[in-house]
């Protein structure tokens, strides 16, 4: 119930973006002809412009935030975000057909405008529009008043959940705990005890209750099905699977039968791999046939000033399904006459790493070569980072969930790389991070995500953090 509520604000929070995204462009064309004479109406064909409006909003449509970045990052830098990535597709779509249709009638200083008169209103709405639209989709004909079963503690894990209650339209009333549960440091009141769950819903007037302990027997569910089957009340049951594996816990149906799986994959499905590939050879076909060879003589004459040797550093990595693969990098370290220490991360200061190809490495231009990898399809450009095949065994024995980034080709950038999670791996923890992030990314795929992804990216090397080195 929760789940169908959250996704019927965010289509209303779309389509309500999506139409002022048009009427804001409309406002601009009228000020552009009537006021300030930028454009004409005659001389535009405004309808192809349009499409392309129509087009760009529902390329990023399909990727929300299902990863937590958005309780990670706050609301506002949520909003920014974005607000950022829907005004690079508009820009990038709108001077598209500019350039492909050649119109001398549409103004690049109109389309410049607009976008950055529309970044503003965009930033608003995204940061408004839900609490808005929640309020005015669930008054109070449609807010249930709402209690979790369970012990404080218990809830107290889940607190980004019960504090996100309140948006789907839902009133939490309190806490009925177990016999015996410590009410202390409680953020939630405690109306209650189990034994007196009916008297409970009957004073509250309550409309649906939370299960949230998993270590309770058949008998004692069922006596509470029973007294909310009574009351007329709403079920929902936490997971408590989640508590015994550190990934997510799906739910899955095949005919009759219902199972929980550990991943989900969106890539399973033929028509998804058949979508990225598409995305992947749309991207890597004009870098490699039109940027690389320009980026090679460059890289080519520098090395050869500051650290003469080959131009590539080609090394074995392990991708899909743990099959090893030649990657291809611009070499931006010295040539070493003992190879022993070739699987010693690059640190900061680095006395291996000439001062060219400290820049590239800043700049990612180093990796651009493995545009030739996912042309010959061994990689995606969105995916998890492949590692050395020694650190792919040393991070596999000490990470239980390791290997999970092998279902899916590994990338040149991927979510773990644009959340920060990028550069030298210092300790466990910082590895850790990034497998979560690149298990979110397997089990929560889509075409918007990559989308996502890749423009974040390009932000990423326009402003390259600390940990680029």
């Amino acid at each position: 119930m929760i789940a169908r509520r959250q996704s019927g604000v965010s289509v209303f929070q779309f389509w309500l973006i999506f139409s002022w995204v048009l009427i804001w462009f409309g406002i601009n064309v009228y000020v552009g002809v009537e006021w300030i004479g930028q454009i004409t109406y005659a001389q535009t064909n405004y309808g192809i412009y349009i499409l392309g409006l129509v087009v760009a909003q529902l390329a990023v449509s399909g990727n929300q935030s299902s990863d937590g970045s958005a309780e990670r990052r706050g609301l506002w830098m949520d909003s920014i975000t974005r607000t950022n990535k829907l005004t690079l597709v508009l820009l990038t779509v709108l001077f598209a057909i500019v350039f492909a249709t050649k119109d001398k009638g549409m103004s690049r200083v109109f389309l410049s405008t607009y976008l950055v008169s529309l970044w503003p209103t965009l930033l608003i709405l995204n940061r408004f529009l839900p609490v808005f639209v929640s309020g005015f989709l669930f008054g109070k004909s449609q807010r249930f008043t709402t209690v979790l079963i369970g012990s404080p503690s218990k809830i107290k894990d889940c607190a980004a959940f019960v504090k996100d209650l309140p948006r789907s339209g839902f009133e939490l009333a309190g806490i009925v705990a177990f016999n015996g549960s410590d009410e202390e440091n409680s953020m939630i009141p405690v109306i209650g005890k189990l034994e007196d769950l009916d008297a409970i819903l009957d004073e509250y007037s309550v409309d649906q209750v939370i299960v949230m302990e998993s270590e309770t027997s058949k008998k004692w569910f069922n006596e509470v099905f029973r007294i909310c089957d009574q009351f007329g009340c709403h079920v929902m049951i936490f997971n408590f699977w989640q508590d015994y594996f550190d990934q997510p816990v799906h739910f899955t149906r095949h005919g009759i039968h219902t199972f929980f799986t550990l991943q989900d994959e969106p890539l399973q499905s033929p028509f998804n791999r058949i979508a990225k590939r598409f995305l992947d050879i749309m991207v890597s076909v004009p870098i490699v046939f039109g940027l690389l060879p320009f980026m090679c003589i460059w890289v080519m004459i520098m090395q050869s000033r500051q650290s003469p040797g080959p131009l590539f550093h080609i090394q074995y990595r392990s991708g899909f399904q743990k099959q090893r693969f030649k990657i291809f990098k611009f070499r931006s370290m010295h040539v070493q006459k003992d190879r022993s220490n070739e699987d010693k991360q690059a640190t900061q200061s680095d006395d291996r790493v000439f001062s060219f190809g400290s820049f590239m490495r800043r700049r990612s231009v180093d990796e651009f070569p493995q545009f030739i990898n996912v042309l010959r399809g061994d990689m995606s450009v969105v995916g998890p980072r492949p590692h050395l095949v020694k650190h792919d065994s040393k991070f596999a024995d000490n990470i239980q969930t390791y290997r999970i980034r092998h279902f899916v080709k590994p990338g040149l950038t991927g979510l773990a790389q644009v959340n920060g999670f990028r550069g030298e791996v210092t300790d466990e923890k910082s590895i850790q991070n990034r497998i979560k992030m690149d298990i979110a990314y397997i089990n929560s795929w889509s075409i918007g995500m990559d989308i996502d992804i890749i423009f974040r990216t390009i932000s990423e090397l326009l402003r390259p953090s600390d940990k680029a080195y």
